[in-house]
């Protein structure tokens, strides 16, 4: 029998669409979902519903989430001579603002990878002893501290200020040093192994503020207690605790 008398054999097919139409369909629903997401973030920023957003995504997959690339690219690399050609919005100068995050806020005017785990002290003029109340923070900054390979610099900072003659304090770098070993000494009582801390002292160079409000000045008097991204070498599991072991 010739192909032109073989009878007419339909192609059997399933109920419904074929399969790849469902793959079709999830790839224009996902990408439906996209722009409707792209086009709800092109209008103008609320900071306010952004942060959380970005503090979210910062714990999931790092700190460096939502930053210029030129923050945390370094100069001269491949990747940098990259990017140097896309548009990007104008640059402001953040150096006097610490990266989000869930703990105190450490605001640094130093260039480098400063973690947002620690906080601030502040103190009194002229004054280099812990009181209550810093003592009390200090042991919340030890909880966050503790059980961590990173070491933790301790920074003192003083007022614009020059000491008296006759003080036991002989000048703002020694009262900006005495508060730093202060803190570190309670720090170390507590727990937090020797090997981590790192002190520093910028007494008067560092401020915050350098306006004239005499209240906002006062929080240039101050100790910066945070973890930097350098691990303390030979740190064993259980440092930390006390135990020195």
């Amino acid at each position: 029998m010739s192909s032109k008398q073989q009878p007419h054999v339909e192609e059997a097919h399933g109920e419904g669409a074929p399969e790849w139409m469902v793959s079709y369909a999830d790839m224009i629903t996902i990408l439906m979902s996209f722009f409707v997401v792209m086009f709800s973030m092109a209008g103008t920023k609320d900071p306010k519903k952004e942060e959380p957003v970005i503090m979210s995504l910062r714990r999931q997959f790092g700190r460096f989430v939502g930053l210029p690339a030129a923050q945390y690219i370094p100069a001269g690399s491949p990747l940098a001579e990259k990017t140097t050609g896309m548009r990007s919005a104008p640059h402001k100068d953040t150096r006097t603002r610490g990266l989000v995050g869930d703990h105190s806020r450490v605001n640094t005017v130093r260039p480098g990878d400063q973690a947002t785990i620690g906080g601030v002290l502040y103190f009194e003029n002229g004054m280099s002893q812990l009181s209550a109340e810093q003592e009390r923070q200090l042991q919340l900054t030890f909880k966050d501290l503790s059980g961590k390979p990173q070491k933790v610099e301790i920074r003192g900072h003083t007022l614009n200020r020059s000491q008296p003659t006759d003080a036991a304090i002989r000048d703002n770098w020694d009262l900006a040093y005495q508060r730093s070993y202060n803190t570190m000494k309670y720090l170390v009582a507590l727990g937090l192994d020797p090997r981590r801390v790192r002190l520093g002292v910028s007494a008067q160079y560092e401020p915050v503020y350098s306006g004239h409000d005499p209240l906002l000045l006062e929080k240039n008097s101050r100790v910066e207690v945070f973890m930097i991204n350098e691990f303390a070498e030979e740190l064993g599991a259980g440092s930390d605790d006390g135990s020195g072991n």
